[in-house]
């Protein structure tokens, strides 16, 4: 049965992930610089329709030419000459028996049976590599007259060009996006002895407009950041936060010449310098004059004798001796222990990285920080250890966070953007919260007070409109009618609700996992590295915990044990093969086909099911009909979370295994998921950094460390104080 998410796109489309990996590696070598955004694009487009090279060269050879080679369409056909020359010279052209798609011919629904995973890994290395044939259920029968399927095509052809013109507007964005980080790396800067540091570190903003994509973001803002203040950049997902922080950190906003600020938008490039060397060479000044001493040590005229005295007076002056053992800190902060900090960071995943181009960020100190979703890389240790760094920072910071505790500890300051304007309040987001609560009471009773007053000027109107004695009356009232502003309705944020179904029940038997004496090793070669030993434990409908532990611990990989994504390497796992699981991933996003909208999406992984249900499912994740309809490509992050959401719950699971859910969902949003989670009637397996969402889904925590998984004594608050003593806080 299938065994990944992986799976079910290839039981929906007939190609097995083989397939796809052969498609990918021919692309790969006709156009190897081509970005990998582009790669997967075309890789979707060719996906099923090999055999059709006339109509693919139509649709490719632009993409290509445009966003691939730079306009250069002569390089654009020779690779497309070369990659379907490689396609069909490869040993691709095997073919494979008709596969059964949806229910098995038991009739029990084939696909369900077995975990869904949002990850990619599947290896059955027995199924042949690749199927030019492709099966698709027929759903609805259409009229096949040839003016009817002229007009289909016509219709299909007109939303492939919207999507493709979509999808080049969203790379083209990215790409701009990409190069203004690249143009804007972080560089520590030092005071010369005696600079004047006199004149406003204060950033005035008058009335700035911002729009992306053709959609208007804000309209005549002006507002002023306070150097000094610790700002918490808050509102819904897709409002244009990131935008804004953009335009602070670019230059669309003019800021004070006198001032640094950096924003993090990537990791940091993999190559042969180690994490340590990484952060250290943002101290520019400090590596050119170290640089210059070691080629003046062998010098021995008085010229170089001068020079070195004065390039040890600005070494102390910069306090360079202490560099190495703060960028130290910082990295072992963030989980980088300093064995592994002599590693060349092309060793690390792009999530280290990325802790790593932090862990630079907050070496540098600029005047001004921006940070987006600081702790969407981070576990739990890490997330403290910032939260309690960041509460000390003496200069200025912008935050954008879905984490409520996080702003609380590290904020002074909040702004709120909602509709098309951000409004900035004082203190912590609980005292934005209850400030905002005491605001929208005002609002109301104000625009009851003024309603009230309306109506009785109305009910003298009505009554004297027409008595001559009256008349004149009437007619000041009905002008100071005219006069009253109207006060709108309170406008609240409404939050988003989750719906999760029901988990079908299964006669005769309890939805459970059952672990007996596991272990668990990875092996390189001769190389054995173990990570449990003797697991005893049940995982069933009834279940609410979080798993806590250092990084390393094997958190993920006892989520891949449950699912069955792993085998034990000694011991036996009791699974019933109708309890499902489903299994919510960071790296979801990967595995959706951007070009589609959400709506086709759940088509293609539900190819049985009627357009009205899976629309329904889609609304009650939080989706409205408009957005079902939108290309996967232009949601924001927390949106594409609820695409993955729906997928995940459509099949009613018993289990759910959810790593990091809440990353980029906003706070409204987590609330909701919050809410769903704990009226759902299945079991729940949580690992996240988010304390909120911990302390209202779960009832237990089971801590990994040391080979074992052992339920923790105490609730979070004491594991939380129990971390802050091992890190020293």
């Amino acid at each position: 049965f299938p065994r990944s998410f992986n799976t079910i796109h290839w039981a929906v489309s007939g190609k097995r992930p083989e397939e796809m990996d052969k498609i990918r590696e021919c692309l790969h070598k006709a156009a190897p610089d081509v970005d990998e955004l582009i790669i997967d694009y075309v890789c979707s487009m060719v996906e099923g329709n090999e055999e059709d090279v006339g109509a693919l060269e139509e649709v490719i050879k632009p993409i290509l030419t445009d966003s691939g080679f730079e306009g250069d369409e002569e390089k654009a056909e020779t690779a497309l000459s070369t990659f379907f020359s490689l396609l069909n010279t490869s040993d691709g052209d095997a073919k494979v028996e008709d596969e059964q798609v949806g229910p098995d011919a038991n009739g029990d629904g084939g696909l369900l049976r077995a975990p869904i995973t949002l990850e990619s890994e599947f290896d059955d290395p027995a199924q042949p590599i690749m199927s030019i044939s492709k099966q698709r259920p027929n759903i609805r029968k259409e009229d096949s007259s040839k003016e009817a399927l002229k007009k289909r095509e016509k219709r299909k052809a007109r939303e492939e060009k919207k999507k493709t013109k979509e999808i080049e507007e969203v790379m083209q964005i990215r790409q701009e996006i990409v190069q203004r980080a690249n143009e804007n790396r972080p560089v520590k800067v030092h005071l010369k002895s005696g600079e004047d540091m006199s004149g406003s570190r204060d950033i005035k903003v008058a009335n700035f407009t911002m729009s992306a994509g053709g959609k208007g973001l804000l309209e005549n803002l002006s507002m002023q950041l306070v150097f000094g203040r610790r700002y918490g950049l808050i509102g819904r997902n897709g409002v244009g936060k990131s935008t804004l922080l953009r335009a602070l950190a670019y230059g669309d906003i003019k800021v004070p010449s006198n001032i640094t600020v950096f924003l993090i938008e990537q990791e940091v490039e993999g190559d042969d310098k180690s994490a340590l060397e990484c952060v250290l060479e943002c101290d520019v000044e400090r590596t050119e004059l170290l640089e210059e001493e070691k080629r003046l040590k062998h010098d021995n005229s008085e010229a170089a004798g001068a020079r070195l005295r004065h390039i040890y007076e600005r070494l102390q002056e910069i306090d360079a001796d202490s560099a190495e053992s703060k960028a130290a800190a910082i990295l072992s902060g963030l989980g980088i222990e300093p064995e592994r900090q002599k590693l060349p960071s092309k060793s690390f995943s792009g999530g280290w990285r990325m802790r790593i181009a932090l862990a630079r960020a907050l070496f540098v100190e600029p005047d001004y920080l921006f940070l987006d979703e600081p702790t969407n890389h981070l576990d739990l240790y890490a997330t403290i250890w910032l939260e309690n760094f960041l509460s000390r920072w003496p200069k200025s910071l912008i935050i954008v966070s879905h984490t409520r505790e996080f702003l609380n500890s590290t904020v002074t300051d909040i702004l709120h953007f909602k509709s098309k304007a951000v409004i900035q309040y004082r203190g912590n987001y609980d005292v934005f919260e209850a400030t905002m609560m005491e605001r929208m009471k005002q609002q109301e009773r104000e625009r009851e007070a003024v309603e009230a007053r309306k109506k009785h000027i109305q009910s003298f109107i009505d009554r004297f409109r027409y008595n001559a004695k009256r008349a004149s009356l009437a007619q000041s009232r009905i002008k100071m009618l005219k006069r009253m502003a109207d006060i709108p309705p309170v406008d609240g944020e409404e939050g988003y609700t989750f719906e999760f179904p029901t988990p079908t029940r299964l006669p005769g038997a309890s939805a459970r996992i059952k672990f007996n004496d596991v272990t668990f090793a990875y092996k390189k070669g001769d190389e054995v590295k173990p990570i449990y030993g003797q697991l005893n434990f049940t995982v069933d409908a009834e279940t609410r915990v979080t798993l806590v532990g250092p990084n390393g611990a094997g958190k993920s990989t006892l989520l891949n044990l449950i699912s069955g994504k792993l085998q034990p390497t000694t011991g036996h796992i009791e699974r019933d093969s109708r309890v499902k699981v489903a299994v919510f991933t960071q790296h979801f996003v990967d595995q959706m086909d951007i070009r589609l909208n959400p709506l086709e999406e759940m088509q293609r992984n539900f190819p049985n099911e009627k357009s009205p249900e899976l629309r329904s499912h889609l609304g009650k994740m939080g989706l409205p009909a408009e957005m079902q309809l939108q290309t996967i490509a232009t949601l924001s992050g927390g949106q594409k979370s609820r695409v993955a959401f729906a997928i995940l719950t459509f099949q009613k699971p018993h289990i759910l295994l959810l790593d990091e859910p809440s990353n980029h969902l906003d706070m409204q949003t987590v609330d909701g998921l919050i809410e769903a989670l704990t009226g759902f009637e299945g079991g729940v397996v949580l690992v996240s950094h988010d304390e909120r969402m911990i302390c209202g889904v779960c009832d237990e925590l089971w801590d990994c460390g040391n080979q074992v998984v052992k339920p923790f004594e105490g609730d979070f608050a004491v594991y939380k104080k129990k971390l802050r003593k091992e890190l020293s806080l």
